[in-house]
């Protein structure tokens, strides 16, 4: 697995992902929103990471995903991890703001279908290609049930259940050819996202990721795995 494509690639997991990949010899193609951001990137890398500026809900997304692809000359991705989401806070049904809802949506489902569709080129050329998406317990209908975390968000919950669905639509697609696709929780992280209390680090976490990646060969597709590599129920 030589190439892999990260979203959300400026800060937290994504960032801690770039560093652990590159240390396992990947090339990785970061994916981030600002100049900026791509410029810390190529300063911090070098020929390591290859910036790829866009935004996930910008309607241009595909057609800046082929230029890069075209302009770079890489046939083959090998790995699509779709990292890059959003919060939201916790609330009663009536404290809910419905447009929140529809952001997460936006950015946590619609923005891991626009990408990976705009890879699926170059994913179909990789003799073993890999679509990750990070997901959530938060997103288990089975444990929602059960009442694991009760003080979850509607807005998240709902958005990373309808990630998993996309997985699992994805794996039983017939004109994907052989491209494995799972969702991974990983983990409670000390990123802006999941707060200064969480369990682990970024970088913890992202080791914990890279080894779920390194040994996804006995993994079948439409999978949903703890940080571990262990089962979760949908």
């Amino acid at each position: 697995m030589q190439h892999v494509l990260v979203t959300g690639a400026a800060r937290g997991l994504g960032r801690a992902l770039i560093s652990e990949l590159v240390d396992h010899g990947r090339i990785v193609i970061a994916l981030v929103r600002s100049q900026s951001d791509a410029h810390a990137l190529t300063d911090q890398f070098r020929e390591k990471v290859a910036p790829l500026c866009c935004d996930l809900t910008s309607p241009q997304l595909e057609e800046q995903v082929e230029t890069f692809f075209r302009r770079s000359g890489i046939g083959a991705l090998d790995c699509l991890v779709n990292n890059a989401g959003l919060s939201s806070h916790v609330a009663p049904l009536a404290g809910i703001d419905v447009s929140e809802v529809g952001r997460l949506l936006d950015v946590n489902l619609l923005g891991p279908i626009r990408m990976t569709k705009a890879c699926l080129p170059q994913l179909l050329k990789s003799e073993a290609p890999l679509v990750l998406n990070i997901s959530s317990r938060l997103g288990s209908l089975a444990g929602t049930a059960r009442k694991d975390a009760p003080d979850g968000s509607y807005a998240y919950r709902i958005s990373k259940a309808a990630l998993n669905m996309f997985t699992l639509c994805m794996a039983i697609d017939p004109s994907l050819r052989g491209v494995k696709v799972i969702s991974m929780h990983p983990g409670s992280i000390r990123t802006a996202m999941g707060g200064a209390a969480a369990a682990e680090s970024a970088e913890a976490a992202a080791k914990k990721v890279v080894a779920v990646i390194d040994n996804i060969s006995s993994v079948e597709s439409g999978a949903f795995l703890n940080a571990e590599g262990g089962r979760l129920e949908w």
